[in-house]
């Protein structure tokens, strides 16, 4: 059997591509477990990289220049594909091992940052230096083999090229979107391993059927064709320049959009992805155009300086549309419309917010990534001048371009973004580029002699637009930081060497936020200070001796340090990745912080917190983790299993762990994944609570709170001092922070997962369900403090149970963000009053806030939303009136007017909002259960159940809306059916409070006593506060004999509700009177 010379090519063009799949996995995989290793920082991923691409250059220019020496390229080929796979299996388990040789060497080297980053750099380039060498020359091989033709090398080189890069983009949509996500690191190494020597396998076939061809495609050039001319020394050499400044200029883009594009897409990991699929995308596309179509320009040298300076120019265009798009006070308008448009073709939520995105990023990336796709063949193209060292001069240029996107990485990095931005990095490359392109534009004419003039003019033409696109816009990376916010004022700004941080100060209630990347991570309200308090207080007040060495991983606002430092200790040693992160604290928190980096005691190490760890010979008696929220790229490996075996390796006997854990991202099960992850190694967790945030604390022992010894230490005059500002002074409010213990945490997290250094599971969640959703968990679940007390006699138990009474019951409010019943649970708490009072404050903040707005599309979206929260439904409706004007076609909308005239009793109003956002695509269960509702009142049942039964056809999981189907069979009178949906409503959350009160009330009519005790006991093991629930239980107890236990209900449901005439008169009916 034979293949002719196109299906032999077209196969090898595939198995390129694959080869592309492996590589990209191998170094996603490679990251994240030098990651592990040398920490998670820009140093060690620039390391990493630095060593890939370095171990490829050196490949491909070793094989390169022997490859006219080699007989059969083919096979050559196939072993080049095997080792890669074998000598990737062996490096992969060789990084695990680095941890004998880097603990020594970092405390060897502590002090001397260059050697230690060069120690980094070799000890990357040892372990990856043999697999990416052999993958470095498998593009020399293939072009050697299927070229001798030097006119169709550049072409060649872009098809390959071309066709491997696009493979790189399926490895990395294949890593990030599915393989890391629900496989792990184990299980995608041994995928690229299978898919390498599957490579190699299929290629050692096409090697055994072509038999006419053992040496390539063709053996040598037609004769009657004449010898390409060698090209003059100094156009070679700019030549290899241009390769070396485009592959710099290509990776220092890469570091400085994927800096751009972190405020736009968000810091998780599927913005990285996005942002590096994109990239690959154009690279391998561009060089497919060039192979297919520009090839075939005559006047190659031309065509390549052309393409410079459209990179030059088409780098500032993108990027000042990308940033004016984001920008615009109605990028909202547009965000919503976009995603409608993904789910109108078929996209759910997760999906069409990944396609918004990447429309952010393809603005930003696409055109320059096409143009450096390009102009690596096109260099090629001119360069590539001897028939029988095709492969050899490939491989010079990919070695030079691939030598020059290390420098890239590494001075982007390392340097420029942080000496001038990401604005002014992106300017500087550009004009680098630029120069290139001219330089090549006015070096064309000794080889080809085109006109002068026409060049000079097109020079000048380039260059005016450039400065003037570089020199009329200000920064637009700063004002990215007021987006949506301009009644803020910054008050520091800096763009640091992993992220640009940000304190802006509000002008109408001037507190201060910092933000990280426009993330949100220290605010100094009222909440944020309570939380940073508890955050460094606490573990040392339940820790059973005298703490005197801490640990904390993280700065952000210091004000958890300055926690610490208020005890007396004798070290605190702070682990910050982010220099910018302390000098913000420093300075913008200088109060809130006590200015804790001037301590003597406080030792602030620039570095990786779970590497810190690894190497440190410290031991500590408390360590605190305030890492930014887990699905981050930045933290993901401080939330694993693997981290905090880690800590407790780290504590002395005795030692307490403590964990900030957010409530308003992520959803119950990622939520309960950090629980039962942190619970696996600290068994006697509990969790704490601060209104908006969540701290878990791990104690050696079982939790045992020794009352007095607490009380003495809040008394401490400086520890006092500090808590006091924010109501947690008093044993009773601190104590009322508690929400479960280890038995609760253990309840409700069993069902969980446990992220592991493998496969990190909160990372690659994209769960969304607000804080309502954790936050009705957690009351689902909590427990009382009391049973966890010690040190107190029956009397002073019995005293001190009373008085935390209230506290409990204001608890349940808080966790239902109803603040105005919590204080009126507790009228004599200090921070259930402040919560009130902040709370109240709200509609006029908002209201002040709309007036720096102007037309801020967001801003009046957050304000009308404020406004009917507050019950102000008359002014919301009247602001979302206005913004119907600016966007008639968002459902969203739509269906918030609806809401708000269903507040204000206007039914036929609010049908006809709902009917709109539905037809302009909205169509969820809320949507579908308020307009049902809404029908009702109409008197419209027929289409009232009609939407109520979609409403369960759209979501049959929520249990809302089988729980208003059943109230809607039961206005028909159709009581069954009514039960049946209750049921229902049940079996999809077993803590649905109206779905067991409705059921409970339809038994007692059905004399089912023993079924409806169970009902109304289970719904007040949610919510104790439920009078409804105790006045049915006294129905039970009473029509059960049980008299005793009918008057304490009743009384319990009186407690709760004042006016419960029913319970009043039942009390009367037993002859026990309120």
């Amino acid at each position: 059997m034979n293949f002719n010379r196109s299906a032999l090519t077209v196969s090898l063009y595939l198995l390129f591509l694959f080869s592309g799949v492996s590589a990209l996995v191998y170094q996603a995989i490679w990251l994240r477990m030098f990651a592990l290793v040398l920490g998670n920082s820009l140093h060690s991923a620039a390391t990493v990289f630095a060593a890939f691409m370095g171990g490829l250059a050196l490949g491909a220019w070793l094989v390169g220049s022997r490859i006219r020496l080699v007989s059969d390229r083919l096979r050559l080929y196939v072993l080049l594909e095997t080792g890669v796979a074998l000598s990737a299996l062996a490096a992969s388990w060789l990084i695990p091992q680095l941890h004998f040789l880097v603990a020594p060497a970092w405390h060897l080297l502590s002090g001397l940052p260059l050697l230690v980053d060069l120690f980094r750099v070799l000890l990357a380039l040892a372990i990856l230096l043999v697999p990416t060498a052999l993958m470095g020359g498998t593009l020399p091989v293939l072009v050697a083999f299927t070229t001798s033709d030097v006119e169709l090398s550049g072409r060649r080189v872009g098809a390959f090229y071309g066709w491997n890069t696009l493979g790189a983009v399926a490895g990395c949509a294949l890593t990030g979107f599915w393989l890391l996500r629900t496989a792990g690191i184990t299980s995608s190494l041994q995928f690229a391993v299978m898919l390498n020597l599957a490579v190699a396998s299929l290629a050692l076939l096409l090697r055994l059927l072509p038999r006419g061809l053992p040496e390539g495609i063709p053996a040598s050039p037609p004769a009657d064709k004449p010898p390409a001319p060698l090209l003059p020394a100094n156009t070679r050499h700019l030549l290899l320049l241009a390769a070396g400044i485009t592959g710099f200029a290509a990776l220092a883009f890469e570091i400085v959009w994927a800096r751009l594009l972190s405020y736009i897409l968000h810091n998780d990991i599927y913005a990285y992805y996005l942002m590096l699929s994109t990239m690959l995308f154009g690279i391998g596309a561009g060089s497919l155009i060039y192979a297919r179509w520009l090839g075939r320009f005559k006047d190659r040298l031309l065509l390549l300086a052309g393409m410079e300076i459209m990179l030059a120019l088409s780098v500032i265009v993108c990027y000042l549309a990308c940033a004016g798009l984001y920008l615009r006070d109605d990028s909202l308008l547009i965000n919503t419309a976009v995603r409608e448009l993904f789910v109108t073709l078929g996209a759910g939520p997760f999906v069409s917010m990944i396609l918004l995105r990447l429309v952010y990023t393809l603005i930003a990336m696409l055109v320059p990534a096409l143009l450096l796709g390009a102009i690596f063949p096109a260099v090629c193209a001119v360069y590539v001048s001897e028939p029988d060292n095709i492969g050899g001069q490939t491989g010079e240029v990919y070695a030079i371009n691939t030598l020059g996107a290390i420098s890239g990485s590494l001075l982007a990095g390392f340097l420029l973004i942080s000496s001038v931005g990401v604005q002014g990095s992106l300017i500087l490359i550009s004009a680098v580029v630029l120069a290139t392109g001219l330089w090549l534009l006015f070096h064309q004419r000794t080889v080809s002699g085109h006109a002068t003039a026409i060049k000079r003019t097109a020079a000048a033409v380039a260059v005016t637009v450039f400065v003037v696109m570089a020199a009329l816009p200000g920064n637009q990376v700063r004002r990215f930081a007021l987006k949506d916010r301009p009644y803020t004022t910054p008050v520091f700004y800096r763009e640091g060497l992993s992220g640009t941080v940000v304190v802006l100060e509000d002008r109408i209630s001037g507190m201060r936020s910092l933000y990280i990347n426009s993330i949100g991570e220290v605010e100094n309200s009222f909440t944020g200070m309570q939380t940073f308090k508890v955050l460094g207080h606490l573990p040392l007040l339940l820790h059973e001796g005298e703490p005197r060495n801490v640990l904390m991983v993280t700065f952000g606002g210091g004000i958890a340090s300055g926690a610490v430092a208020v005890h007396p200790i004798d070290r605190l040693d702070v682990v910050e990745l982010e220099p910018a992160v302390v000098a913000a604290a420093s300075s913008a928190y200088r109060t809130e912080n006590r200015a804790v980096v001037e301590d003597p005691r406080v030792k602030i190490h620039l570095e990786d917190g779970r590497h810190y760890l690894a190497v440190t010979r410290d031991s500590y008696d408390v360590i605190i983790s305030d890492a930014t929220n887990p699905a981050s790229v930045d933290s993901w490996l401080l939330y694993t299993v693997e981290f905090y075996r880690l800590c407790a390796s780290r504590l002395n006997p005795g030692g307490v762990m403590a964990q900030w854990l957010p409530v308003h991202s992520g959803s119950p099960e990622t939520y309960n994944t950090v629980v039962r992850t942190f619970q696996t190694v600290f068994p006697n967790t509990s969790i704490w609570q601060t209104k908006d945030y969540t701290v878990l604390a791990g104690t050696p022992a079982a939790l045992d709170i020794d009352f007095p010894a607490l009380r003495s230490a809040l008394a401490e005059e400086h520890v006092a001092a500090d808590l006091e500002p924010w109501c947690l002074d008093s044993p009773l409010e601190l104590l009322d922070c508690f929400l479960m213990g280890p038995e609760g945490a253990r309840r409700m997290s069993a069902g969980a997962r446990v992220s592991t250094d493998d496969l990190p599971f909160y990372q690659f969640t994209g769960e969304q369900s607000g804080p309502h959703e954790i936050l009705s968990m957690l009351e689902g679940n909590r427990e009382p403090v009391t049973g966890y007390l010690s040190g107190l006699d029956s009397l002073s138990a019995a005293a001190l149970d009373d008085s935390l009474r209230p506290y409990w019951r204001a608890e349940a409010y808080l966790l239902r963000r109803d603040f105005l019943s919590a204080a009126r649970m507790n009228p004599a708490s200090c921070k259930y009053a402040r919560y009130r009072d902040d709370y109240l404050a709200e509609g006029d903040y908002y209201e002040r806030m709309l007036s720096y707005a102007g037309d801020n599309y967001r801003v009046g979206l957050r304000t009308g939303m404020a406004l009917a929260e507050h019950g102000r439904f008359g002014e919301a409706r009247d602001l979302f009136g206005r913004l119907i004007e600016q966007s008639p076609d968002d459902p969203s909308i739509h269906s918030t007017l609806g809401n708000i005239e269903f507040k204000l009793e206007n039914y036929r109003s609010a049908v006809r909002h709902y009917r709109t956002a539905r037809r302009l695509g909205q169509e969820n269960a809320a949507l579908l259960i308020n307009l049902g509702l809404a029908l009702f009142s109409e008197g419209l049942d027929d289409e009232g159940m009609e939407a109520l039964q979609q409403a369960v056809v759209v979501d049959p999981t929520s249990a809302e809306a089988h729980y208003y189907l059943g109230l809607g069979y039961g206005r028909l009178g159709e009581k069954q059916l009514e039960l049946n949906q209750y049921k229902q409503a049940l079996s999809k959350d077993p803590q649905h409070v109206e779905s067991m009160l409705n059921l409970g009330i339809r038994y007692l009519e059905q004399r089912m006593f023993a079924e409806a005790g169970e009902m109304f006991s289970g719904a007040l093991r949610t919510d104790p506060t439920l009078a409804r629930a105790w006045r049915g239980l006294g129905i039970v107890m009473y029509a059960q004999g049980r008299a005793e236990q009918a008057v304490s209900s009743f009384r319990m449901a009186l407690q709760y509700d004042p006016g419960d005439d029913r319970s009043r008169r039942y009390l009367e009916m037993i002859g026990e009177p309120e």
